[in-house]
């Protein structure tokens, strides 16, 4: 029978299939033409369901159209990319992985060698990481002269990936812009050069176009943009904003694919040839592979777009250096930036940056000044001097022991064990690493608590820990800080080394430091299990300061930890704060 108090009008409050149909068999029911008709028939069900289930897949898609329509909102990268590059924002490609490496080259006497030798762009040498194999190439051509019956190449450049090369002719049907069909590519190594015609074999060069502000119709320039598959095209200007091609046009472009982080840390290279017929190679690696990343994933894209948009193409602000250095030298998994004028002593005119990288704890001397001289330099403003530091790691040191009721739950105390340290573990992936990141220790301690309901509380006690690399051999002062951290007077202690300036030193004695309470380092050893002091001014700590320094120190070798020293303090309050360049482990 029909409703009593029919409605005439469809409900679009439903969203959800069920709700839907129920509207629909509302509104039918309050129809004169369906007055006392059965809608439970099996007919009428199968066409309800249609129109239920099709007005459902409009609504999801109309749903859907509307989130990627948005960068806060949209899931597929072909739309986060399309929105980003409406604020002027190519997503970084992969980047090759770069090696630094010294070449000795030793001819044979005869014939007599030529004076210079000229390393040819694209030699290549092999090496393999985890069990992979790969290629580094030369990026440019060195030359070398011969001397001491050898050619010596010092801090030779080696990049990882391989060379490719294609070539387009424009014409009616073949347009000014161009798919690269790698997606791996590193764009960094992208050249492109056009030719005018079969004809005429003059080549011109082309630049990436960085700027609008000075191009004009004869710039000779291209762009790039990411197009679907995580491809790239590269195409021209158009006759106003650089040189437009003209049919017959013949454009080269050469680029080097490679594999992303996975090389990063190769440390052995072999030469995969010989050099101009000469074999005889010695390979000695100064700096391993560092520098590969991925391609730039959508939530850093999100982040990063609105973030260079703001930044106009200069540098000024700390959120300008940041954004510039991400999305140009993707390795670096956290920033920090801050102005000279902080430092103890200031020093005027000057922004100091600490990078930390996706792989490895510090970049390379040559990486640094590649960052300033390709990547700042362009953008920076010419009163500012940037200065890359090596980032400050403390390490923290968990000690946790944990009380529960073993009638509460059905895991062994193995099995508790392990629950609790994978916790742990996860709280430090979470909360520390990055620059900036405070460790909040009743967040760990509540993190523990929560591990299992049998627990009935916790005993964590956190201890700061310095790594670093004395001189051996060598008479040196050491300054270590721990961030401004309270020290709890008393409680400093170190790992092993030896000290054979100890007049009574005898072979295998291994020597440590603690404090005095007092804020004096002592030195001592153990002689048959006796505490035995050798020096009792071998340094100071300012306990309110948090800072350590070590006096004369002239270490023979650090025998179970080389070539780092620990030095470990338990701080007065666990909330662990950290400075500028600083990151928590």
């Amino acid at each position: 029978m029909a409703n009593s108090s029919p409605s005439t009008k469809l409900s679009l409050s439903a969203l959800d299939f069920d709700g839907i149909k129920s509207n629909i068999i509302s509104y039918l029911q309050s129809q004169q033409e369906f007055t006392d008709y059965s809608f439970a028939g099996s007919g009428l069900q199968v066409i309800l369901n249609i129109l239920a289930y099709n007005t459902t897949y409009l609504s999801f898609y109309l749903n859907m159209v509307a989130n990627e329509m948005f960068l806060d909102s949209a899931s597929r990268r072909e739309n986060v990319v399309s929105i980003a590059k409406q604020l002027g924002y190519v997503p970084t490609s992969r980047r090759s992985a770069q090696a630094t490496i010294n070449l000795i080259i030793t001819p044979p006497s005869s014939p007599t060698p030529p004076a210079f030798l000229t390393i040819p762009t694209f030699t290549t040498f092999n090496t393999s990481v985890s069990g992979t194999n790969y290629t580094f190439v030369t990026t440019q051509p060195v030359t070398v002269p011969f001397f001491n019956n050898c050619y010596t190449v010092n801090n030779l450049v080696i990049t990882e990936g391989v060379p490719y090369n294609f070539n387009y002719t424009v014409s009616p049907t073949v347009t000014s812009s161009f798919v690269i069909p790698n997606s791996g590519i590193d764009t960094t190594t992208l050249n492109v050069g056009v030719q005018q015609s079969s004809e005429n074999t003059l080549l011109t060069s082309f630049s990436l176009a960085n700027s609008l502000i000075t191009l004009t119709p004869t710039s000779n320039v291209f762009f790039i943009q990411e197009v679907a598959g995580a491809q790239y095209e590269v195409y021209f200007g158009d006759g106003i904003l650089g040189v437009s091609l003209v049919n017959g046009n013949i454009v080269y472009i050469s680029f080097i694919a490679c594999n992303g982080t996975a090389p990063n840390l190769a440390n052995v290279f072999t030469l995969a040839s010989p050099i101009n017929g000469y074999s005889n190679v010695v390979i000695n690696t100064v700096n391993p592979a560092q520098g590969g990343a991925e391609r730039q994933n959508i939530d850093s894209i999100r982040f990063l777009a609105p973030q260079f948009y703001q930044t106009q193409n200069r540098v000024v602000t700390v959120n300008d250096y940041q954004t510039i250095i991400s999305q140009l030298y993707p390795n670096v998994g956290s920033v920090a930036v801050w102005g000279g004028e902080t430092e103890n002593p200031p020093q005027y005119g000057k922004v100091f940056l600490s990078l930390r990288p996706i792989s490895g704890y510090v970049i390379t001397e040559q990486t640094k000044q590649d960052i300033i001289s390709n990547i700042l330099s362009p953008y920076n403003i010419v009163s500012i001097i940037p200065t890359i530091v090596d980032p400050y790691y403390i390490n923290l040191i968990i000690n946790s022991i944990v009380k529960y009721n073993a009638q509460n739950t059905n895991l062994s105390e193995n099995q508790l064990q392990v629950n609790v340290l994978t916790t742990i573990t996860n709280f430090g992936n979470t909360n520390v690493g990055q620059f900036g990141d405070i460790f909040r220790y009743t967040q760990l301690t509540g993190a523990i608590d929560a591990t299992d309901p049998s627990i009935t509380n916790d005993l964590t006690t956190v201890q700061m820990q310095i790594q670093f690399t004395p001189l051996i051999g060598s008479t040196s002062n050491y300054s270590l800080n721990f961030a401004n951290n309270v020290i709890l007077p008393g409680s400093l202690s170190s790992g092993s080394f030896v000290d054979i300036t100890d007049p009574n030193y005898s072979s295998g004695q291994l020597y440590y430091f603690n404090d005095d309470g007092n804020g004096n380092i002592r030195e001592f050893k153990y002689i048959n299990t006796v505490l035995t002091y050798v020096n009792l001014t071998a340094g100071t700590i300012n306990y309110a300061a948090g800072t350590i320094t070590l006096n004369n120190f002239n270490p023979a070798s650090i025998p179970n930890t080389a070539p780092n020293l620990k030095i470990t303090v338990q701080p007065q309050v666990n909330d662990i704060v950290p400075a500028q360049n600083t990151i928590l482990l």
